[in-house]
């Protein structure tokens, strides 16, 4: 049995490298530490979204990722994101199955818009030693998603740029 404080810290260094690198713009190409999110991850780490229904109905968020398609789509939804911030609300982990759920409000705002929290939760699956994720479920607020993509259009067909 892994450690609560191991799987908690993990699951910690899992959300926190999912925020953007301070003083980078829609400009950048890259907007994460790339590096920081591969430490957190097993190299056979995978990542799937629910809730069933709405998987079933929302084409882009259907199917498995493995790491490279998970930072690739991470990246590319960042390049339409003007700032993003994240707040940890909540964690609760099961030293049993080596597993933590983690509830994060992630404040995301596309140029030239009002910022949208997306209320996520993550379920996380740790590695045996606990120190990497192998397999995440991330289960987004469908409501401020779709907002948020109706934000992101609207700045890109403004124009807008940071």
């Amino acid at each position: 049995m892994v450690a609560y404080d191991v799987l908690r810290s993990t699951a910690l260094a899992f959300i926190t490298s999912l925020s953007l690198m301070p003083n980078t713009t829609t400009t950048d190409e890259v907007r994460f530490d790339m590096n920081k999110i591969r430490a957190a991850r097993a190299s056979n780490y995978t990542h799937t979204f629910g809730h069933n229904y709405f998987v079933s109905q929302t084409p882009p968020m259907q199917g498995t990722s493995d790491l490279d398609g998970f930072m690739t789509r991470v990246a590319s939804m960042t390049l339409k994101l003007e700032s993003e911030t994240n707040e940890v609300k909540a964690v609760a982990v099961d030293e049993v199955q080596g597993s933590v759920v983690a509830r994060v409000s992630y404040q995301m705002k596309a140029p030239g818009q009002d910022p949208v929290e997306n209320d996520l939760v993550w379920w996380l699956w740790m590695t045996a030693e606990g120190t990497k994720v192998e397999r995440s479920m991330e289960f987004v607020d469908p409501v401020a998603t779709k907002e948020l993509q109706n934000r992101m259009a609207a700045s890109a067909s403004a124009g807008a740029k940071c």
